[in-house]
């Protein structure tokens, strides 16, 4: 794996994480719930990394 290959694997999985901290959200906030300042803190620091790239 070269070391291109391997930053695609990185934003993939960091893409795929943002994904699914949306919809963790989305679905808690449905139903009532406030999310942690750390959840919306990893997803911020998720969409910061991904506009650098």
């Amino acid at each position: 794996m070269t070391n291109e290959d391997a930053k695609i694997a990185l934003a993939n999985l960091m893409i795929r994480k943002a994904g699914l901290i949306r919809t963790i959200r989305h679905e808690m906030n449905k139903q009532g719930v406030v999310y942690t300042v750390g959840l919306t803190e990893i997803l911020e620091a998720i969409e910061r990394a991904k506009k650098e790239d």
